[in-house]
């Protein structure tokens, strides 16, 4: 079946964020479909070979001057870069866009949870609208609060209470964004909202990028219309070049070293798990565009890059030692490859205790980094005969990681539905 109306993707954020949208979208396309997707100029490069016509919404430079600037290990300073640059000021910039797209005709929009640009363009058309979230914490829940620190002190307490924490969560929010959102809402001529959670994705559908097993049990007082479909594995055509080849093949298999692409502060975790990593007779991969050291560099058993192919390279890996990412935590799991998560923020600390439930990986504070401890926690890892078992069972659910293809389905069901007035 082939849509009559575009497709269209809009993302803002990583690449975690960006390459499992574009991983469906790309689907989308090779079954013809036209898809059309709207993202930072930062990642047009990846849509070069595509047949997706990509639509910046700010430039390239404005992105890396952000994560330049944003000390992204400051949960502080993190959370009001978020607010303004992923939720705020992109709103109005969405909207003109997306209706500027609707002149070539009707479309069925695809965007990432919390996107209030998409929802207001969604309340104003009507059109066929499906939220996507990458990670389980971003839907708020008084029945399962997300961890958001190294402490999950709110799950500590009783149901009564985090209800309660909810709603003064709730109302917070509502004192210090609503106003902007809904003198946003009186210029494009829509009634104002009473609360902004409500806001934050689709009423007609939701969709969860991750396995059900990643999530667990679905909280009660979640939105009805979601449901999950897996991890969409984005597969690029990047070979592992001649230079990595080599390294691999000449020793044992290495330890993977990423800590995600907007944490540029990140040479003293690197020269420190280096070091770890070296005295307990292991070699390392380090991926990171902003970390450079000659010294650890011309060690022959360090192996530098900017970026790799992990859906090449992690399964050749004896562990990833990384930030918690979703993206990278699926390529993980799908490895079958122990793990060692080192969180700094966002949805990371909530992946960590998941991945950890999992029996899957072990967890090691930044902040308390020193070679001795990142030794222990090292040696823990790749002696336990659990953790290598549990994550080689996880590996072997390919179900789990079909949430492309099965969100392709989704999505065309979707279509057909509303189509056929069943939505």
């Amino acid at each position: 079946m082939i849509s009559r109306k575009p497709f269209v993707f809009v993302t803002l954020g990583s690449y975690g964020d960006v390459l499992p949208m574009l991983s469906i979208a790309q689907r989308l396309s090779q079954l013809n479909h036209k898809v059309i997707f709207i993202s930072n100029g930062h990642f047009k490069s990846l849509f070069e070979d595509l047949r997706i016509e990509f639509i910046q919404i700010s430039s390239s430079e404005k992105y890396e001057d952000l994560i330049k600037t944003v000390n992204v290990n400051n949960t502080y300073e993190l959370s009001l870069a978020l607010v303004k640059y992923l939720l705020l000021d992109p709103v109005k910039p969405i909207f003109e866009l997306l209706d500027n797209i609707s002149n070539r005709g009707n479309i069925t929009l695809v965007a990432n949870g919390t996107n209030l640009g998409a929802r207001l363009y969604h309340d104003k058309t009507g059109c066929d609208f499906v939220s996507a979230y990458f990670s389980p914490s971003v839907i708020p829940s008084a029945q399962f609060s997300p961890r958001l620190f190294k402490y999950h002190l709110a799950k500590l307490l009783p149901l009564s209470l985090r209800k309660i924490g909810f709603k003064l969560f709730n109302s917070v929010v509502n004192f210090l964004l609503l106003k902007k959102v809904n003198s946003l809402r009186f210029k494009f001529g829509l009634t104002r909202s009473t609360n902004l959670l409500d806001l934050f994705h689709s009423p007609q559908s939701i969709l969860g990028l991750y396995s059900q097993k990643f999530l667990g049990v679905t909280p009660q007082d979640w939105p009805k219309q979601f449901q999950t479909v897996g991890f969409p594995i984005f597969r690029n055509n990047l070979d592992i070049s001649e230079v990595l080849e080599n390294f691999l093949s000449r020793g044992e298999k290495p330890i993977l070293v990423c800590r995600g692409t907007p944490n540029l502060r990140v040479d003293k975790f690197m020269e420190t798990m280096s070091a770890a990593i070296l005295s307990l007779n292991q070699r390392a991969i380090l991926v990171s565009g902003h970390f450079s050291s000659s010294a650890v560099s011309k060690h022959p058993d360090i192996f530098q890059a900017n970026f790799l192919p992990y859906d090449r390279l992690i399964s050749r890996c004896k562990a990833v030692v990384h930030h918690g990412g979703i993206g990278t935590s699926a390529q993980c799991l799908r490895a079958g490859v122990p793990q060692l998560i080192a969180p700094w923020g966002v949805d990371q600390w909530d992946n960590s205790m998941r991945l950890q439930d999992l029996g899957v990986a072990l967890e090691i504070n930044e902040r308390e980094l020193s070679t001795e401890k990142i030794r222990y926690k090292l040696s823990k890892l790749l002696s336990d005969d659990q953790i290598d078992r549990n994550s080689q069972r996880m590996s072997n659910c390919e179900y789990d990681y079909q949430g492309s293809e099965r969100a392709v389905e989704y999505l065309l069901n979707f279509c057909g539905d509303r189509r056929a007035g069943k939505g």
